[in-house]
């Protein structure tokens, strides 16, 4: 099989299991919907982590137990400290599931004044000290993430590739370019 074809099926099937992961509301729901769409969650995870382990090393071995806590993904992290879906994580928030989803996978880009604005929403929506709120974004920054979407090229996404990805409408997608600009 073509190797581009091949990253293609790749990117939409990880962008199913990203929808579908967001949508679960447990494990066994989402590896249930996982099994009905043709993918075995178990043979999923093994390959995907041999992968992963390869292409980056131990990024966690010398870690204590807290450092690795903070070492989950953005989403992770505040369904642990909430006990909340995804989906009501967004809604309290005020931002498409999307924008958190596509901030958790390109931290890296995202602009300060971003993480300071979603900073500020966790704090007034869970009650969670603004410092820990910050120190969410600054753990998923050290993060080492293979690209799985892209073996062969590297393409730099951008603020509006972010946006795009969100499912915002226009005037919220200018609320967060302003404020890109802004800092």
């Amino acid at each position: 099989m073509d190797r581009n074809r091949k990253a293609g099926r790749n990117v939409l099937l990880f962008r199913a299991i990203n929808r579908m992961s967001a949508e679960a509301s447990t494990r066994e729901e989402l590896s249930t919907e996982l099994r009905s769409s043709g993918v075995d969650p178990d043979q999923l995870i093994e390959r995907v982590r041999s992968h992963v382990a390869t292409a980056i090393g131990p990024t966690t071995v010398g870690l204590t137990k807290e450092a690795k806590r903070f070492s989950l993904p953005l989403i992770n992290q505040l369904r642990r400290l909430t006990n909340l879906s995804p989906n009501d994580i967004a809604r309290r928030l005020d931002v498409p599931l999307a924008f958190l989803s596509a901030i958790e996978r390109h931290v890296d880009v995202t602009p300060s004044s971003w993480r300071e604005e979603l900073a500020k929403r966790i704090e007034r929506a869970f009650q969670i000290n603004i410092d820990r709120a910050v120190s969410i974004f600054a753990s998923q920054s050290r993060l080492e993430v293979a690209n799985l979407n892209q073996p062969s090229s590297y393409q730099k996404t951008t603020l509006e590739d972010i946006l795009d990805m969100s499912e915002m409408d226009e005037r919220s997608k200018q609320f967060w370019l302003d404020l890109a600009q802004t800092r």
